[in-house]
């Protein structure tokens, strides 16, 4: 899972570079790669925030602390991409025109959708056999545990 403040960050560098294309006369085309940027980081806070809201049995057991922090971090940095978000769509509109904005949500949504299949979905399985190993390492190692407790007793008796 990408860290929400660093999200905010690329999402900050790519929404600067996009204002000061689109105030210097810049064809809509010549922001295509910021725009990218932009609309992954935007995304990445999305997911960071849903996966913080409903966090893994492991990930309330021993992260708690970062759960939240994450959750805290979504949450700032995404009222931060919105108001970014209104002021492309008016600097977007009034240059370019309502058509060009509504192309740019359209591939806003292609490469959402995109990420969710290649980046998110991965991330998910990774997250999952982490915390799988986890549980399985906590339960070998309480098991051994007892096994030494028994030896201990039996070998006093």
């Amino acid at each position: 899972m990408v860290d929400p403040l660093t999200a905010l960050a690329a999402a900050n560098t790519a929404y600067r570079t996009i204002t000061t294309f689109i105030n210097n006369g810049r064809e809509i085309s010549d922001c295509a790669k910021q725009l990218s940027t932009w609309f992954n980081a935007y995304s990445d806070i999305e997911n960071a925030q849903k996966s913080a809201e409903s966090p893994s049995m492991v990930d309330n057991l021993f992260r708690k602390g970062s759960v939240e922090a994450i959750a805290a971090n979504a949450v700032i940095a995404k009222k931060k991409l919105e108001e970014q978000e209104r002021q492309l769509r008016e600097m977007i509109t009034l240059r370019y025109g309502v058509q060009t904005y509504k192309e740019m949500m359209q591939m806003r949504i292609e490469l959402r959708e995109k990420r969710k299949l290649l980046v998110y979905k991965k991330q998910k399985v990774v997250k999952a056999l982490i915390d799988t190993v986890i549980v399985v390492l906590f339960i070998v190692a309480t098991l051994g545990l007892g096994w030494v407790v028994l030896l201990m007793v039996s070998n006093r008796g």
